[in-house]
C-alpha cells in the first residue's frame, strides 16, 4: 500500500520521558478510496547499558469511511532485527501474516463480533473528528495481540501549550489496564500522556525531530530501589508492591505465592521450597506458537542434540540451560524475539534467552513456561525474563542468563506467558514501588 498525495490531517509528536526526547511520531490521514488510508512512522532513540538504540516503526492501515479498518501492512526496523507484517479483516477475523529472516507464518485473530482498534486508527479517530466511543477489541501490531479496550470521551478541560492556552476535548483510551489520556483541539491531537510516563506533545516537525542529546537508559530508570540490601543467596523473600493494578498480574506462581492483596498492593512471598501449584495440565506449556516455534526442524534438531542419552527431566532442563548460557552472547537489544531468529543470531539479553529455552526445554517434552517480572541486583529491582520448568510434579524457576537453576530467590514475578502476555505489565512499570518486608 502507498499513501495518497491528499494529506486530509497530519501531526507531529515529541515523545518524552521525564522531560528527555526520546522519540517522536509523524500521522498522516489521506483519504483513499471511498475510505481512509491512514500512515504512522515513529523513531525511538533511548540507551540500554549504555548502548544507543534505535527503533523505527511504520504502519500503514486502509480503512473504509467509517475507520473500520480493511488491512494494514507493519514494519520493525531495530540495530538487532528487522520484522515485516501484512494483515487483513475478513469477516469476524483478523488474519495476520508476519515475515522475519526466517520464512513466514500466519497468525489467526477471531474478533467476537466486537469493533476492532489499533492506535493509528484511534488517532485517525481524533484528527477527522469521527470519534467512536465504546468498547474494542484492541491490536498491537508491536506485540501481535489482541487487548480489551475502550475509548472514553471525558469532556473539555483548558491546558496550556508551546505559550496558548487551549480549550480541549479529553478522551481517555484504554488497552487491558493501560491507560492513555489525549487532549484535542481543533482535530489535532495537542498532548497525550501514556503508561510507563511516556508523554507525547504536539510539535513542528523541526522540533520533533531534533533533542536527542541526553539519551535515556530505559533500565536504569525503571529500576526500582529498596531500601533494604539484600544478600545474593537469600532463600526467602516477603516484599510489598506498592501502587500498581493487581487484577492483571500473575503473583501465585511456583516458589511465589501471594499472602495478601488489593486492588492497588499486594504483599508476596518467595521460598526455595516452593509452594503449592494450581496450573491446569502442565502438557498445555509444551504448545508451540508464532514466538516459541517448538516445531521448527531447527528447534527440534538441536533440542534433541542437547538432551541425547539423559533420561530424567531434570537433568534435560540442566543441559538445555548450560547450553544457551554457553551458547547465547550476552548483548543487549531491542527485538520481537522468536526462538528460531535466537538459534540463528546466537545473541541477545534476557529476553532472548528465555524465549530460546522455552522452545528447546518444550521440544524435549518439559513443559516451560516463560515469565517477566524483575531482579534484584546491586541495591535495586531491574526488569527482566526468566522461565519456569515442570520437573517431577512440580513447577520452579530457573534463570538461563545467569546460570542459575533453580532461580534466586531475588526474583519477583509479575506475569507469565510471551510477548502477547507480557505486554500486561506496562501499567505496573513507572508506578510500581517495593517494600522488602522481610528476607533470610
Amino acid at each position: 500500500m502507498a499513501c495518497s498525495r491528499e494529506i486530509t490531517s497530519e501531526i507531529w509528536l515529541g515523545l518524552y520521558l521525564q522531560g528527555k526526547k526520546i522519540g517522536y511520531q509523524h500521522i498522516m490521514v489521506n483519504r483513499h478510496d471511498g475510505g481512509y488510508l491512514l500512515r504512522e512512522d515513529d523513531l525511538w532513540r533511548v540507551a540500554m547499558y549504555g548502548s544507543e538504540k534505535r527503533l523505527m516503526s511504520n504502519s500503514i492501515e486502509k480503512t473504509d469511511a467509517d475507520l473500520n479498518l480493511k488491512e494494514f501492512e507493519f514494519k520493525l526496523r531495530t540495530q538487532d532485527q528487522a520484522v515485516e507484517a501484512r494483515g487483513w479483516v475478513w469477516q469476524d477475523t483478523l488474519f495476520v501474516e508476519l515475515s522475519d529472516g526466517n520464512g513466514r507464518r500466519r497468525i489467526s485473530y477471531p474478533l467476537g463480533g466486537k469493533p476492532l482498534l489499533t492506535s493509528l486508527i484511534a488517532h485517525a479517530m481524533f484528527l477527522t473528528g469521527k470519534v467512536k466511543t465504546g468498547e474494542f477489541i484492541v491490536f498491537d501490531p508491536s506485540t501481535f495481540s489482541l487487548k480489551e479496550g475502550k475509548v472514553e470521551a471525558l469532556g473539555t478541560e483548558r491546558i496550556e501549550h508551546r505559550g496558548r492556552s487551549l480549550k480541549c476535548e479529553t478522551y481517555m483510551l484504554e488497552v487491558a489496564a493501560s491507560r492513555s489520556k489525549i487532549w484535542v483541539h481543533d482535530r489535532k491531537i495537542i498532548r497525550e500522556e501514556a503508561p510507563m510516563g511516556i508523554v507525547a506533545v504536539e510539535e513542528p516537525e523541526t522540533l520533533a525531530v531534533k533533542g536527542f542529546e541526553e539519551l535515556v537508559d530505559l533500565l536504569s530508570f525503571y529500576s526500582i530501589k529498596v531500601d533494604t540490601p539484600l544478600s545474593e543467596d537469600v532463600h526467602y523473600i516477603k516484599l510489598e508492591l506498592q501502587n500498581i493494578p493487581t487484577s492483571n498480574l500473575d503473583l501465585e506462581f511456583g516458589p511465589q505465592r501471594v499472602v495478601e492483596q488489593g486492588d492497588t498492593w499486594a504483599i508476596v512471598e518467595y521460598s526455595a521450597q516452593g509452594f503449592a501449584d494450581s496450573l491446569p495440565n502442565p502438557n498445555e506449556f509444551l504448545k508451540s506458537t508464532p514466538f516459541v516455534q517448538v516445531d521448527a526442524p531447527e528447534i527440534q534438531e538441536v533440542a534433541s542434540k542437547i538432551v541425547q542419552g539423559l533420561d530424567d527431566d531434570s537433568a534435560k532442563a540442566f543441559a538445555i540451560l548450560s547450553w544457551v548460557f554457553n551458547e547465547l552472547e550476552k548483548r543487549p537489544s531491542v527485538t520481537l524475539p522468536s526462538a528460531v531468529d535466537v538459534l540463528k543470531e546466537r545473541y541477545g539479553d534476557c529476553n532472548e534467552h528465555a524465549v530460546l529455552f522455552a522452545a528447546l526445554a518444550r521440544a524435549s517434552g518439559i513443559p516451560t513456561e516463560i515469565l517477566v517480572g524483575l531482579v534484584y541486583q546491586n541495591g535495586a529491582y531491574y526488569y527482566h525474563a526468566w522461565n519456569a520448568v515442570y520437573v517431577h510434579g512440580k513447577w520452579f524457576f530457573v534463570d538461563p542468563i545467569f546460570f542459575e537453576f533453580p532461580a534466586k530467590a531475588t526474583h519477583l514475578l509479575l506475569k507469565r506467558g510471551g510477548i502477547d502476555r507480557q505486554a500486561d505489565i506496562v501499567p505496573v512499570v513507572g508506578r510500581l514501588k517495593i517494600k522488602v518486608l522481610e528476607a533470610k
